[in-house]
């Protein structure tokens, strides 16, 4: 061993005594006591219902005024927006839907719960609560329309390209089913475009914002679909029509209604009269056709409100055919015609778990009647639902806990008073009877004050009992209840007031107004032992924190002696073997020097282009487009403002931004998604980019770079 690492022992070895002597001594400082009234201070600092976690993350303070909160929310909710509704229209469909991930969720609750702090007076009022309910809604509402509306634009255009490669390789038949599809598609984005439309007037009446930016890329995103499947149809397909008259227009499951009609083509071909598909609302039937296109529809209503005064007909072709479907509307008087229920079999004894079977018949007007829904209770609790086929029904169901033991009424009936078929039931005898059951229950100490509670609640079988309620009392003190799982077991914590002394945990299950008989059960820990050393706190180090010490003191010693052996070999070298490396040629270091100088953020885009990185390509190309365009802002916070942020203060201020949003996006698409920029793409950034940056000398530290040549 040389002198040197010598010397660095010794002074390591008088360091690690210090700081085990320093340790030591503070450790006793820091009493429980002192920590408690730490924690105590601090949170006594927080104003009265803060919730820190709606804190906004880069300016909320708890003094913040609260209008300037709601503002910056409201602010920030619609830039989501109508990013995403622009990414959209420029086909961005992952980067509009990253504008509205779980942080935009966040910010809809942070919105309701800053606007709905006070109504300007301080005080809160129902009203404030219903339109603060409202405002949530609405963008809630906005912002799920919007990501249904991109899911369903980037579907059509995948199913589009794959309706465009079958056309192009002949496949007719692969071609018409993905343009069935397509028309599915465009007929959702129409709805749902609409719906979204809605949603952003009702904004505007809320917030008072201008949403006609959104209003308008919504619009043409539609047109735009609109456009492309008005081809598609003209390319593959042939419109038709129903022509339907009726007799009367009053009807009713008795009476039923007789629909005379026609399906016809637009171009006079014949359709597929063999293969034909009508339906009417809820019901479907396959027609008949004669020869010429002509059929008669018998429409007999059973669960549709006696306030209908319509029914929809629509013909619905088979996928193959070069055929679009069609609705049509025929109008209509619903009548009430009575319905018979009755029960046939019955289970006539039952208890918790076992299975009660009941069968029987629906009639109305001596007719079976069909796929009607009835629901099976025992007493006023539900049972479950059975439906209705061919007139008659039969449902096994199982007794749960929450029948009261005794004489119930079993029964089966439709409820509804306003439908085509009046309101029926049918009832018989059955008695539950009462289920012994078992208790157990389990406690032991995780820490110094949490008990950690185990228990299982059965039947005498042992079989679990789920979804029921187990009351928990600590001490004779209630301490709220818990509910079994799926096998009947329970799981919780609780905090005694008094760890220093014994802890009875009692569990019961009442059993009040069930079939379940009542069960209890009790446990009892011992209190946590008391911390050695007294006062304020051990003047010992604990073992876990002496020997993370003691390792990183370790540490230290034998990085010090490397670092000085190594420094040691290193003069060494220096005085011995200086003359066996080459020199340095004072024009090469300089060269290299000045390479390093120049490469600017375009010049690094350039070579990252030519390596194939296109992400950090268009990550270069920002950052030189963001210092060339800062002056723009008139702000000097334009470190602290994010891309977004950068973005709109900057549209403010100029005439077009579109470059600028080019760029932007190319960005976010960079830095957010997982699939890479395409080398076209970012290309065209970095054109874009030396555009923006040739207005401007302050890129790179405020002198003009060189001009990157696209060679």
């Amino acid at each position: 061993m040389n002198v040197v690492v010598g010397r660095g022992i010794v002074v390591v070895s008088v360091v690690s005594v210090l700081l085990l002597v320093g340790f030591a001594g503070a450790v006793p400082a820091v009493s429980n006591a002192s920590i408690d009234s730490a924690v105590v201070t601090q949170t006594d600092t927080l104003p009265e219902n803060e919730t820190p976690r709606h804190e906004n993350p880069d300016e909320y303070t708890a003094s913040a005024d609260d209008d300037a909160v709601e503002d910056w929310l409201t602010d920030n909710l619609d830039d989501r927006l109508r990013d995403s509704t622009i990414a959209l229209e420029q086909e961005e469909y992952e980067l509009a839907s990253e504008y509205l991930d779980d942080e935009y969720d966040d910010r809809v609750e942070q919105y309701v719960e800053v606007a709905g702090e006070t109504d300007g007076t301080g005080d809160s009022t129902s009203d404030d609560d219903d339109s603060d309910s409202e405002r949530q809604s609405v963008y809630q509402t906005a912002g799920d329309e919007q990501e249904s509306l991109t899911s369903l634009t980037k579907e059509y255009d995948e199913t589009k390209t794959e309706y465009e490669t079958a056309r192009e390789e002949g496949d007719d038949e692969r071609a018409r089913e993905r343009a069935r599809e397509l028309e599915s598609l465009s007929q959702d984005i129409e709805e749902t475009s609409t719906t979204l439309v809605e949603q952003y007037e009702l904004l505007t009446d809320e917030t008072g914002s201008d949403y006609t930016e959104m209003i308008e890329s919504i619009n043409a995103t539609r047109a735009a679909i609109e456009e492309a499947q008005a081809v598609v149809r003209s390319e593959q397909f042939v419109e038709t029509e129903l022509v339907l008259e009726s007799a009367a227009e009053t009807a009713s499951f008795e009476n039923p209604l007789q629909i005379q009609g026609e399906l016809r083509s637009a171009d006079s071909s014949d359709p597929p009269f063999d293969d034909r598909h009508i339906s009417g609302l809820d019901q479907s039937v396959d027609v008949q056709t004669a020869e010429d296109g002509t059929f008669t529809l018998v429409y007999r209503p059973t669960t549709e409100p006696v306030s209908t005064d319509s029914i929809s007909i629509q013909y619905t072709p088979d996928t193959e055919t070069a055929y679009l479907g069609t609705t049509e509307s025929v109008p209509v008087s619903l009548e009430q015609t009575a319905l018979d229920v009755d029960i046939h079999e019955h289970t006539p004894v039952a208890a918790y778990g076992e299975t009660v079977r009941v069968s029987g018949t629906a009639t109305a007007a001596n007719q079976s009647v069909d796929d009607l829904p009835l629901t099976l209770r025992a007493g006023e609790r539900t049972l479950g639902t059975t439906t209705v086929e061919n007139g008659s029904f039969t449902e096994t169901v199982a007794v749960p806990g929450t029948v009261p033991v005794g004489e119930r009424s079993l029964s089966v009936s439709f409820d509804p008073d306003d439908r085509a078929l009046m309101a029926a039931s049918a009832d018989r005898p059955i008695t539950i009877e009462a289920t012994p059951t078992e208790l157990e229950v389990d406690a032991e100490w995780t820490d110094e004050s949490t008990v950690r509670i185990d228990g299982t609640f059965t039947t005498a079988d042992g079989s679990g009992i789920e979804g029921e309620a187990i009351d928990l009392e600590v001490d004779s003190v209630t301490d709220g209840t818990v509910t079994t799982d799926e096998d009947g077991t329970i799981e919780t914590t609780v905090s005694p007031s008094d760890p220093a002394e014994p802890v009875t945990v009692v569990a019961t299950y009442e059993g009040d107004g069930s079939n379940l008989e009542r069960a209890q059960d009790d446990a009892t820990v011992s209190p946590v032992s008391a911390p050695t050393g007294g006062g304020g706190g051990s003047s010992v180090l604990s073992i876990p924190v002496a020997v993370a010490v003691g390792g990183v003191i370790v540490g230290l010693l034998v990085g010090l002696v490397w670092w000085v052996y190594r420094h040691d070999s290193d003069e060494t070298d220096r005085q011995h073997g200086s003359d066996e490396r080459p020199p340095v040629s004072p024009v090469e270091e300089s060269t290299t020097s000045t390479q390093r100088a120049a490469d600017s953020p375009l010049e690094s885009a350039k070579r990252h282009l030519t390596d194939g990185r296109t992400d950090a390509a268009v990550r270069s190309c920002y950052a030189a487009v963001r210092d060339a365009q800062q002056s723009v802002l008139e702000t000097d916070q334009v470190s602290m403002l994010t891309h977004r942020e950068f973005y709109h203060r900057y549209r403010a201020n100029v005439t077009d931004a579109t470059p600028l949003l080019t760029v932007t996006i190319a960005y976010e698409r960079a830095v957010f998604t997982a699939d890479p920029v395409s080398q076209d793409d970012a290309e065209a950034v970095l054109r874009t980019a030396k555009q923006l940056c040739s207005t401007d000398s302050s890129v790179s530290g405020g002198r003009t770079p060189a001009e990157p040549t696209d060679e």
